[in-house]
């Protein structure tokens, strides 16, 4: 069964497989994540390394660049199989309100249409709920219908259209599911 996980190198051929497939959405995570196939992420000690650096981003004490801020990231798994990620932001800066929200997600091409984007969502509310966020902020392209079908099958309420963006609220607190 699906769950969320903590990014875990055991997980490294299957995220690997994941990135690697195409992508007419242009959506998956090699760019997201500033993933550069060529600087040796097949290597298991560097992606060993790369893991600790997204568990350690979820620290609000780790130096950062003041665009950006504390993010928590699970992965959807199922068994050993990486399936797609969630971005849990821990608080908004001007241009994350506009583009980004506080939950961001993406699923490999061959995890979509499965209903794993509204299980995914599903299983970061609570999570953001532990991060006293309620309701979280999820903003997604006008044109993406599928992701926009997902955060409504979780309760999101569009708030308004902003810059070619839809922005939602998503409660997190008293989650009962649809």
């Amino acid at each position: 069964m699906p769950r969320l996980a903590v990014p875990d190198p055991r997980f490294q051929a299957s995220f690997l497989a994941a990135i690697a497939e195409p992508d007419p959405a242009h959506a998956i995570h090699a760019p997201s994540l500033g993933i550069d196939l060529q600087l040796g992420w097949s290597d298991p000690e560097v992606f060993a390394r790369w893991v600790t650096v997204v568990a350690a981003d979820a620290d609000p004490g780790q130096p950062r660049s003041p665009e950006r801020v504390a993010t928590t990231e699970r992965w959807w798994v199922d068994g050993d199989t990486y399936l797609g990620r969630v971005s849990l932001r821990h608080r908004l800066t001007a241009a994350l309100r506009r583009d980004g929200g506080n939950l961001g997600y993406a699923l490999r091409p061959s995890a979509r249409g499965h209903g794993h984007g509204v299980g995914m969502v599903a299983a970061a509310r609570p999570l953001l709920a532990g991060l006293g966020i309620d309701p979280a902020l999820v903003t997604i392209e006008v044109d993406n219908v599928a992701s926009r079908r997902v955060v409504e099958r979780n309760d999101g309420r569009q708030v308004d259209v902003l810059g070619g963006m839809v922005r939602y609220h998503l409660p997190t607190g008293a989650y009962v599911g649809t």
